[in-house]
């Protein structure tokens, strides 16, 4: 049986592949267990970016409808599934210490929409569909989809996505925010994930790391505290050898443009 996620690395990125096309990506079990093990371990090794994409021509269609019909009637296991499973994902990508980009050409659905939302950048393709199909099953939005959606879309487009179960094209997920950048197929798609990559890795890294950490963190905050908390966060910032560095190396850079 092949593994459900793939995972390569080099000294740039870490790429994590959903690898169940035939189930269009489908996440079961072993594919959250995978999932979970592969951020964790990239979350220390030497790669600067992280990427998460799908094989076969789908990002991921969500949970998966077997492993459903396994918990029906159980809501005990549903709450221990999402606790140590989906959620801790989504903990897992806007924890992580480097940016994590989507790479979504074709379907993303329900918690596959929610682990692409979860991103620090969402890229797709014109052929892409993005949606929150939980109210057509009978069940409510999970994988943070209830907390990520109003955040990064609004409150309006939010109920719109999530009391309908639609799926959206890409360009309208585009027009409204959803998505970062819009390509128009998988060869501009690879182009575009090249220049993310190379982008995040010519930044330094732990002002990359501590600047995630604030943006989650002031969601949460009146504007009071998320003020005290960038300037305590900036003073360590000034302590550091990268900012030393990349003061350095910009003052240098605009010496020799004089």
């Amino acid at each position: 049986m092949a593994d459900p996620i793939l995972s390569t690395e080099d000294e740039r990125v870490t790429t994590l592949t959903f690898n169940r096309p035939e189930a269009k990506n489908a996440l079961n079990l072993d594919a959250l267990h995978g999932l979970i093990a592969a951020l964790e371990t990239s979350a220390t090794s030497p790669s600067r970016v992280v990427v998460v994409q799908g094989a076969g021509g789908s990002f991921s269609s969500g949970g998966d409808i077997q492993d459903m019909l396994a918990r029906r009637g159980k809501a005990i296991a549903t709450f221990e599934r999402l606790r140590s499973g989906l959620a801790r994902i989504v903990e897992l990508i806007t924890q992580h210490p480097k940016p994590v980009v989507a790479c979504v050409d074709g379907d993303a659905a329900g918690a596959g929409a929610a682990v692409a939302l979860a991103c620090d950048a969402l890229l797709a393709t014109e052929r892409s569909r993005i949606g929150f199909p939980f109210v057509k099953v009978g069940l409510v939005p999970d994988t943070g989809s209830s907390w990520l959606l109003p955040h990064i879309v609004g409150i309006q487009q939010a109920r719109r996505l999530l009391l309908t179960g639609d799926l959206i094209s890409g360009a309208e997920a585009a027009g409204i925010g959803l998505v970062t950048q819009l390509v128009s197929d998988a060869a501009a798609l690879h182009q575009a994930r090249e220049e993310w990559i190379q982008r995040f890795a010519q930044l330094p890294p732990t002002a990359i790391r501590d600047t995630k950490r604030l943006l989650w963190q002031s969601v949460h905050l009146p504007l009071g505290s998320a003020l005290l908390n960038e300037a305590v966060v900036q003073g360590l910032r000034f302590t550091t050898d990268e900012h030393a560095r990349a003061v350095d190396a910009f003052l240098a850079k605009k010496k020799g443009r004089s």
